[in-house]
C-alpha cells in the first residue's frame, strides 16, 4: 500500500513540474488569477492542514476516551450493587465495565471477577500471563468492539490462542514493559477456569 502512495506522489510531482509553466501562459484574454485559483486554493488548504496537524495531542486522546459517554446499555444501579458485593460479573450487556476497570485499576483491587472471553497471548507479558479479550456488539458487526484485560494463570501452556474460556478470579495489578516503557495494568489472577 505504501509503495502506491510513493508512486502517486512521484507521478503527481512530475505532472506538476511539466504542467506548472502552462498555468502562466495565456492563450486567451482570460484572467490569470482564475486559472491559478485551484493551485492557490490547494496550497492554502495544505498550509492550514499542516498548521492544524501540530495541534493534535496524542496523549490527550486517552483523556477524551475516558470522558466519553458510551452507548452500551447496562443498569448502573445493578453495577453499583455488584461492586458493593465486591464481585463483578461481566456479560455481554455490561462488558464496558472492563474498560472502567482498565481506567481505574486501583479502585477495583481485590474485587472478585467472573467473565468469559478468548485467549490472546502477547510477547510483552510474562510467561504465565495472557490477555482475556471479549468482543461486544451493540447492533451489528460494524460496531463490534474488543474489550480486554490481562490475566494470570499457572497452566497457561494448556491454553490455545483464541480459545474461548470462562474465568473466575481476583483483580490485581502488574507492571508490563512494552517498547521500553513501563505500564501498570489491571490483572485477573485466575482461580478457576472453564
Amino acid at each position: 500500500m505504501i509503495i502506491y502512495v510513493f508512486f502517486a506522489i512521484i507521478m503527481i510531482s512530475l505532472m506538476m513540474i511539466f504542467q506548472f509553466p502552462r498555468i502562466f501562459t495565456t492563450k486567451s484574454s482570460e484572467n490569470i488569477l482564475i486559472k491559478s485559483f485551484p493551485l492557490i486554493l490547494t496550497l492554502v488548504l495544505g498550509m492550514i492542514s499542516l498548521n492544524n496537524a501540530g495541534n493534535f495531542k496524542h496523549i490527550l486522546l486517552n483523556d477524551k476516551i475516558a470522558n466519553t459517554n458510551h452507548e452500551h446499555k447496562y443498569n448502573v444501579d445493578e453495577f453499583i450493587k455488584l461492586i458493593n458485593d465486591r464481585t463483578i460479573v461481566i456479560n455481554e450487556e455490561n462488558a464496558v465495565i472492563l474498560e472502567e476497570i482498565s481506567m481505574n485499576p486501583k479502585k477495583y483491587l481485590g474485587y472478585k471477577i467472573i467473565t468469559d472471553g478468548f485467549v490472546c497471548k502477547e510477547n510483552y507479558l510474562s510467561n504465565n500471563q495472557f490477555i482475556l479479550g471479549k468482543i461486544v456488539m451493540n447492533c451489528c458487526r460494524a460496531d463490534a468492539e474488543v474489550f480486554a484485560i490481562a490475566a494470570q494463570y499457572t497452566d497457561i501452556k494448556s491454553l490455545r490462542e483464541n480459545q474461548p474460556i470462562k474465568v473466575e478470579g481476583i483483580i490485581d495489578s502488574t507492571q508490563i514493559y512494552d517498547k521500553g516503557k513501563e505500564y501498570t495494568i489491571p490483572l485477573i489472577i485466575v482461580n478457576k477456569l472453564n
